[in-house]
């Protein structure tokens, strides 16, 4: 599944595979998606 908010690739794959500041990206992702926004 391509996920655009990520590059085309999945958060999963990403915090696995990425940097410490892949993993924030994620996070403030969720947070936004959690508040609404």
């Amino acid at each position: 599944m391509d996920n655009a908010a990520f590059d085309g690739v999945s958060a999963l794959h990403l915090m696995l595979n990425g940097e410490l500041a892949d993993i924030i990206r994620v996070r403030r992702y969720l947070e936004a998606e959690c508040a609404g926004g």
